[in-house]
């Protein structure tokens, strides 16, 4: 029997090769005799792999389904995917991975944001470079928090109805980014020659028009679906508590 050591991960390793990956099931872990709940089963989503001389990383991502999404749960879960990673083989420079990244996701939608939302996360690279560290297991209270909810309808907007409208608050704050940096944004090579008042300037300026074309964003979300700018606000502030999924196009 292996020991699993579950605290908080304080950073991640981002890997930088993608190879491509056909959907796999993973098989469900034991469930223990005094168990009501069928255990949690996974589809991998996409896999990374990153390889040097001195490490071969591993980075998955699993989509989580089957029992009842609790912590217990999902340390069993993501136990079980990792001992199955850490056996692979196959890899240029090391027989086995030197470190294994696993995040579980709700909803493909969930990881489809490209935001973070995994509901829980497990590394072994907080070690130095090469070598297994320990294994750390961080989870995402907040959408624990929702597992088992019930939609909660608010009058004249259902949840269903405010969770697209969050999706288009975040579509158009992502849209008033890029345009700000398209206008305001400054190359690696203006940066080192622009003097630090002169690129404080640009800065606020670059923030004041984002914020600005966010703000008619909302404005227009607030008359297209006939609210107030307040309930608009309070939609975003949901979405942002509830970790709510927002799927880029």
């Amino acid at each position: 029997m292996h020991k699993w050591i579950v605290i908080s991960v304080v950073g991640l390793t981002v890997m930088l090769t993608h190879t491509a990956c056909s959907p796999n099931t993973t098989p469900p872990p034991q469930s223990s005799p005094n168990s009501s709940a069928p255990p949690l089963t996974s589809t991998v989503l996409d896999e990374k792999v990153f390889e040097i001389r001195q490490k071969t990383s591993v980075t998955l991502a699993i989509l989580i389904s089957g029992g009842n999404i609790t912590r217990d749960g999902l340390t069993t879960l993501l136990n079980d995917v990792y001992s199955q990673t850490r056996q692979r083989s196959g890899f240029k420079y090391h027989s086995h991975p030197t470190n294994v990244l696993i995040f579980a996701y709700r909803t493909r939608e969930h990881f489809k944001s490209d935001a973070g939302l995994w509901i829980a996360k497990l590394a072994d690279d907080s070690g130095p470079i090469g070598q297994t560290g320990p294994v750390t297991i961080d989870f995402d209270d907040k959408q624990l928090a929702q597992v088992g909810t019930q939609p909660e309808d608010k009058p004249g907007l259902t949840e269903d109805k405010r969770k697209q409208i969050y999706k288009e608050i975040v579509a158009g704050e992502d849209k008033a980014a890029r345009i700000a940096e398209q206008k305001y944004g400054l190359s690696e090579k203006q940066i080192r020659r622009t003097p630090p008042d002169k690129f404080s300037e640009v800065i606020k300026k670059q923030n004041e028009f984002e914020e600005s074309l966010s703000n008619k964003s909302k404005d227009d979300l607030a008359v297209r679906y006939k609210l107030s700018r307040k309930q608009v606000d309070e939609i975003a502030r949901e979405g942002l508590e509830k970790r709510w999924a927002m799927a880029k196009p």
